[in-house]
């Protein structure tokens, strides 16, 4: 079981996971399954913050509620596991969602494979790509 001090920590992992799953238009059966659970108590769990959803899990989880498993992955380190998403970030660089990889696999075509160093007047360029979108 997780103490309210704990809770109080996840919260916003909480607040995701239930917000997803009141999206997705699934059964807590369907996620359940789809997560490898016999039992859906255990997704109500997950929402209701009573249960910490295991890492290994994540992935699954977000793919059967419509997430990005990166970002749900990086929101899940950074409630549970701050220290390790730090080091990990600071090791291997910092973890992206399958959006930001093809922006950044767009720049390097659009440089040809050599992205010049970051200047703010840049910046405009990523106020501006919603519109373009």
């Amino acid at each position: 079981m997780t103490t309210p001090t704990k809770r109080h920590a996840a919260d916003a992992f909480v607040r995701r996971i239930a917000a997803l799953i009141d999206r997705s238009g699934k059964t807590q059966r369907q996620i359940a399954l789809e997560v490898g659970y016999d039992k859906p108590n255990l997704i109500a769990m997950f929402k209701q913050g009573d249960t910490r959803v295991p890492s290994n899990k994540v992935p699954a989880l977000a793919l059967s509620l419509g997430a990005d498993p990166t970002m749900l992955m990086r929101l899940w380190l950074a409630t549970y596991e701050p220290e390790l998403l730090a080091i990990v970030e600071k090791s291997l660089g910092l973890l992206v969602t399958a959006d930001e990889r093809t922006w950044l696999e767009a720049a390097r075509r659009e440089f040809g494979g050599k992205v010049p160093a970051f200047d703010p007047t840049y910046s405009a360029i990523v106020h501006l790509a919603p519109r373009w979108i």
